[in-house]
């Protein structure tokens, strides 16, 4: 701020006396000099600062504090988003790999273990087997001895039947019957001799004078004619262990009234089929069912192999069963046989 005047008015300059105007004067030119210079010495300041200023303006200028940690935390993120960038990849990678290092791993436990454990287990394993054979060893000798100890007890009930007397053995019939079916069955195998024999003693009960058309001894005999044919057939296949079903067709040739039918070198098997009034020539029939009547036939080298039969209480049927249960191979029977054959089919 400029300084005061010493003087306020001229009129109090002139009216001070002459050596005090002269102090006064003197006073006021050294008042001005100083204001001189100290006018001279701010505008040297001035002249220094501009030149500093224009000095610091080639040079770069210093951020501000917030700028510069904006930027120191720009870069923590950065350098943070990259860490875990890296480390998502590599969690990655180590996810996929890890299923196939684990089976790996799995693999190679396993081989290890095949080395060091198997060589001590393979005489275990071998024991095993050698106990797995025998035990299907015994169990074959087991299932071979039921059938055998069957056909004993199935031996053993027709001594029996056979040592009775008459009225005895006609009512134990029905009971033979459902024996020899249970044979038939499981594939139970007696002596054909003794099939024949208590067959024959059945045969005279069905067919004495004045027994019923439909009694307990023909269906035994018919159930021992089947019998007897599955033995035809089991001797054929001794290593069978079950006989084949019976499950037969429609019936097989079928003849008119009166007429005849030569029938010669065929086969017949699953049918069910009428054996009168047939001129049968070198003819097998097998798991069929065979139905006789009673009425005139001729069988000629003729062989029944796993049969059943249905027969009607006639007077030819008697000899009919009788070669049946007694032949060992194909046979021969003719009842009635007529003047003169037809001819072939």
């Amino acid at each position: 701020m400029p300084a005061e005047p010493l003087l306020t008015s001229d009129e109090a300059l002139y009216s001070a006396p002459m050596g005090l105007k002269e102090d006064v004067a003197r006073l006021s030119e050294q008042v001005r000099q100083l204001l001189r210079e100290r006018a001279e010495v701010r505008k040297g300041n001035r002249l220094v600062l501009d030149e500093r200023n224009l000095a610091r303006e080639g040079e770069p200028k210093s951020q501000p504090w917030y700028e510069r940690k904006a930027g120191l935390l720009s870069l923590v993120f950065g350098v943070t988003t990259l860490v875990i960038s890296v480390v998502a990849i590599f969690v990655a990678i180590r996810a996929w790999k890890q299923p196939q290092e684990a089976a790996n791993q799995e693999k190679d436990l396993q081989a290890e273990i095949d080395q060091r454990i198997d060589p001590k287990l393979a005489p275990l394993a071998q024991a095993q087997h050698n106990l797995e054979l025998q035990f299907a060893e015994l169990k074959g000798r087991l299932e071979a001895s039921k059938p055998s100890a069957a056909a004993e007890q199935l031996r053993k009930n027709i001594d029996e039947l056979l040592a009775l007397p008459a009225a005895d053995f006609t009512r134990r019939l029905p009971k033979l019957a459902k024996e020899i079916a249970a044979a038939n069955h499981k594939g139970i195998v007696v002596r054909v001799e003794l099939v024949s024999k208590v067959g024959q003693r059945a045969l005279e009960v069905a067919f004495a004078s004045g027994a019923p058309r439909d009694s307990a001894a023909l269906r035994a005999v018919q159930e021992l004619l089947n019998y007897r044919t599955f033995l035809n057939w089991q001797s054929a296949n001794p290593n069978a262990r079950a006989r084949p079903p019976i499950k037969p067709r429609p019936s097989g040739i079928k003849v008119g009234p009166g007429a005849w039918v030569r029938v010669s070198e065929s086969s017949f098997s699953g049918v069910a089929q009428t054996l009168d009034r047939v001129i049968w020539m070198n003819t097998v029939f097998e798991n069929c069912l065979i139905i006789y009547e009673g009425g005139p036939v001729v069988l000629q080298n003729v062989w029944f192999v796993n049969c059943e039969f249905r027969l009607v209480a006639a007077p030819p049927t008697r000899e009919f069963a009788q070669r049946i249960l007694v032949a060992n191979s194909r046979f021969d029977l003719s009842v009635q046989p007529p003047a003169g054959s037809g001819p072939g089919r």
